[in-house]
């Protein structure tokens, strides 16, 4: 009986970290978000005074949209965000295993060192492909 009491309170105890975890995310992920939306208010603006600027003296605006076509798939992100998504997803698989074999005192520092970790690799690896499609 006393096993079972000890087992209900570690999954009580996993539970409540669990939601300070994701009490202590929420709020982070939206500051990012509105962050983000208020950076696309401010790009999209400066673009259209840019063309607002070219058109009043007599320059043709379609010299911006053709300088953004040229763009490679490398440059606009989309590796790097998706490199960066799968060390997240390898951080956190890394973590989970840290923590099955108990390798640290504490299971959240299994998942950080795992999420950093990979996360990083995932943005080294992004710039050397970056620098590769560039040469």
């Amino acid at each position: 009986m006393n096993g079972l009491k000890s087992e209900i309170k570690k999954n009580i105890d996993m539970n409540m970290t669990l939601v300070e975890i994701f009490g202590t995310m929420v709020p982070i992920v939206l500051f990012i978000s509105i962050a983000w939306v208020i950076n696309m208010i401010i790009d999209r603006r400066a673009l259209h005074k840019e063309r607002m600027l070219l058109i009043e003296k007599g320059g043709d605006s379609n010299l911006l949209i053709e300088s953004k076509k040229e763009k490679h798939f490398f440059e606009n992100g989309s590796l790097k965000y998706g490199l960066v998504l799968v060390g997240i997803s390898l951080g956190v698989i890394t973590g989970a295993i840290f923590d099955r074999i108990e390798l640290f005192e504490s299971a959240e520092i299994g998942y950080f060192f795992g999420v950093f970790l990979f996360s990083g690799i995932g943005l080294i690896l992004s710039y050397y492909l970056n620098k590769k499609e560039d040469q």
